[in-house]
């Protein structure tokens, strides 16, 4: 299944989640706004996000995502070297693509990026 901003991006995202009760998300970028929204289930349990100094400078990422996840006890991580943005269930499965989780990123109206993003069912040991 494919996934498109404009269409059915943002929804797959959220069904993905859904659908999965121990997902970790890993996005380069990433905003607060967007994420709850996709987020509504609770199954995001850990996040790895970028956080370089000029994301944070820029705005391009929100610091805010800090206090949220400890509010909602997800585990959270910093690594400035991934360009990653993917959802894993933390099993064989991923939802992996263009889109950052962002409104431009991973949003359906208004002033979206072109996206897209798509699911593997079975992906590889190493792979994992």
């Amino acid at each position: 299944m494919l996934y498109r901003s404009d269409d059915n991006l943002e929804h797959g995202a959220i069904s993905f989640i859904e659908n999965n009760t121990d997902v970790i998300l890993f996005s380069a970028y990433l905003k607060l706004e967007a994420l709850k929204r996709l987020n509504n289930s609770g199954n995001i349990k850990q996040i790895v996000v970028r956080w370089g100094i000029e994301d944070l400078c820029k705005k391009v990422s929100d610091i805010d995502l800090y206090h949220y996840c400890l509010k909602n006890n997800i585990v959270l991580y910093r690594n400035t070297r991934i360009h990653l943005k993917t959802f894993w269930n933390n099993n064989k499965s991923i939802l992996f693509g263009s889109a950052n989780i962002t409104n431009k990123g991973i949003g359906e109206k208004g002033a979206f990026n072109f996206e897209l993003n798509g699911v593997i069912n079975d992906i590889s040991f190493d792979d994992q």
